[in-house]
């Protein structure tokens, strides 16, 4: 009788249990992901060139480069919500990288080469637009980003290891508003690898990103402080003012494994499921 008494108490806690974590995982999809950055992994280059340095616990890479901006002024002439921008002929550099228990590295090895992102044609929206700053906000799937290997920083030159398509959230703030000389702001990208070669990047227990198990995804973080460096007026395909902007960028990219966000939901959702049974059955009874 006491057996009973007790499986039923705990079965009454494994119900709350289920649905509050069920009510967790589904709120956390509903807002902005966070992401636990994966640890000690491999990007090995030799795959392409045998005379290339693999790099090995990885923490995270620090790329360094320059990139450009085209803000339109849309059709009113004024700067504000909604007017969109342009960001081209981004080149981050990879010669530095940071192992996993935060020791910095140098030294990677790619001969005379150059390990590099580059981007082009990413495209977004101003939001928030005051006399102080504002925020921007990418379009995801538009342009192209590229992890590329070779000597220069022309990707047509080059050898492309991976191909990254850009999803949300990817967004920035400006601080404080773009009119002069020498301001700064921040971009946040999050993309999807697609990466070309087989044994290129792997997790550190030898789970390879251009082999997944189904329903996985690898993700690439990218988070750069930007410094403006010049900035001259330009005029849209519309005809509408606007100003080019290049700018000074660098900061860490990190990579992550993730479930795709449609088999977390269908997990949600089927733990809600087993806590709403429960719940029938006792209201039956």
């Amino acid at each position: 009788m006491r057996n009973n008494e007790f499986l039923k108490q705990g079965g009454k806690g494994m119900k709350k249990i289920l649905f509050t974590l069920a009510v967790v995982m589904v709120l956390s999809l509903a807002s902005s992901p966070a992401h636990a950055y994966l640890n000690g992994w491999n990007l090995n280059l030799s795959v392409v060139d045998g005379s290339y340095g693999d790099l090995t616990n990885v923490d995270r890479l620090y790329g360094a480069g320059t990139a450009t901006v085209n803000q339109s002024f849309g059709a009113d002439g004024i700067f504000n919500d909604g007017d969109y921008f342009e960001e081209n002929d981004v080149v981050l550099g990879i010669a530095t990288y940071f192992k996993e228990g935060n020791a910095f590295a140098t030294g990677v090895n790619t001969g005379s080469n150059y390990l590099y992102f580059y981007a082009d044609g990413l495209t977004g929206s101003a939001y928030n637009v005051t006399p102080g700053g504002f925020n921007y906000g990418f379009n995801p799937g538009i342009g192209t980003i590229q992890l590329v290997i070779g000597p220069d920083t022309d990707p047509n030159n080059g050898v492309v290891l991976a191909d990254l398509a850009l999803v949300a959230p990817s967004a920035g703030t400006s601080d404080p508003y773009l009119g002069g000389a020498n301001q700064n702001g921040t971009t946040n990208l999050t993309a999807v690898f697609t990466n070309i070669y087989y044994n290129n990047l792997i997790t550190w227990n030898g789970l390879d990103f251009a082999n997944l198990p189904a329903n996985y995804i690898s993700l690439g973080l990218l988070n750069t402080s930007n410094l403006l460096t010049g900035i001259q007026p330009w005029q849209d395909s519309n005809g509408y003012a606007g100003y080019t902007a290049s700018a000074n960028s660098d900061g860490p990219i990190n990579v992550d494994i993730v479930p795709e966000p449609a088999t977390m939901l269908l997990l949600g959702s089927g733990i809600l499921g087993l806590a709403g049974v429960g719940f029938k059955k006792k209201k039956r009874a």
